[in-house]
């Protein structure tokens, strides 16, 4: 038992800086976005701008005369268009703005930025997860692939060539994940990477600091 215990302890990570917990809350901030005004524009324009584009040559009627073939060919890019705007409105109700560490070192609580959306669907406007729980679920061929840009699993990823606005952070399975955005206010990047990984923290006395608040 005592074996056991001592392999448990020793799985935390300790942070190379001491972490700074709130007095009053006991809760350490991992992690703070607030977008920018043009993020959300800049996202769903993508889709809206040729949507409208596509919809008044629909109701203009430009084409149909001379090529039949282009009203069910337009009607298709709309519900294309379609699709992809509700994913996209789907996709930032997952985005995250503050992620919290637990004195206890294994649980994070997660805040999310959309959260009138996320009333007016009756979801839940924070989480509370136990740091395991957040590994990557196994990548197999009969479950769903893990789509776009992957939380960074170390360090010394690569920020030059960024594929994405936000990283996505799967847990459990394919259809559970969280929408981290890369232009953030402030990320404590060692121990979110190793928290997103699954590792549990060291929050012992000598690694941290507890401030007044």
């Amino acid at each position: 038992m005592i074996r056991k215990s001592l392999f448990f302890f020793s799985s935390k990570f300790r942070p190379s800086a001491p972490l700074q917990f709130e007095e009053k809350s006991n809760l350490c901030l991992l992690y703070y976005y607030k977008p920018r005004l043009y993020t959300y524009p800049i996202l769903y324009s993508r889709y809206l701008i040729p949507l409208a584009v596509n919809t008044k040559l629909i109701l203009n009627n430009p084409f149909f005369l001379t090529v039949p073939a282009m009203l069910p060919l337009m009607f298709i890019i709309e519900v294309f268009l379609l699709r992809k705007l509700y994913s996209q409105k789907k996709l930032t109700r997952q985005v995250v703005t503050e992620i919290y560490l637990h004195k206890d070192g294994e649980t994070i609580t997660v805040i999310y930025e959309n959260q009138l959306w996320r009333k007016l669907k009756e979801d839940p406007v924070e989480e509370t997860f136990h740091i395991p729980s957040l590994i990557n679920p196994e990548e197999r061929e009969d479950v769903l692939p893990l789509k776009g840009d992957l939380f960074p699993r170390s360090l010394d990823y690569n920020e030059d060539k960024p594929r994405g606005w936000a990283w996505m952070k799967y847990y459990r399975t394919p259809r559970n994940y969280l929408v981290i955005p890369k232009n953030s206010n402030y990320m404590n990047e060692e121990v979110m990477i190793k928290a997103m990984e699954g590792v549990m923290i060291d929050t012992s006395k000598k690694n941290i600091e507890v401030i007044p608040g």
